[in-house]
């Protein structure tokens, strides 16, 4: 049987718009009762990446203040020498 696509795309309009389903609110409760039960634990690890990313961050800002004010308490330093 050798169908155009005309006709294919017609039958299958047919099918779409003539068909019904019955709506019973019971059979989607007990698939649901029937799925796993998810644990929350995205939450917790959200949480933990944002503290540490928080962390990580002040580190390296405390760290990279104090060697800028190294590098210009040596130069203030090789000043003050070169200048006596």
């Amino acid at each position: 049987m050798n169908w155009t696509d005309e006709e294919l795309d017609q039958l299958f309009k047919e099918a779409a718009n003539s068909g019904s389903f019955q709506y019973n609110n019971a059979y989607f409760k007990d698939i649901e009762a029937q799925l796993p039960v998810r644990k929350k634990r995205r939450a917790i690890f959200w949480w933990m990446g944002s503290v540490g990313s928080i962390m990580l961050i002040a580190v390296l800002y405390w760290f990279m203040a104090n060697q800028s004010n190294s590098v210009g308490k040596i130069a203030k330093t090789t000043i003050e020498n070169d200048s006596k």
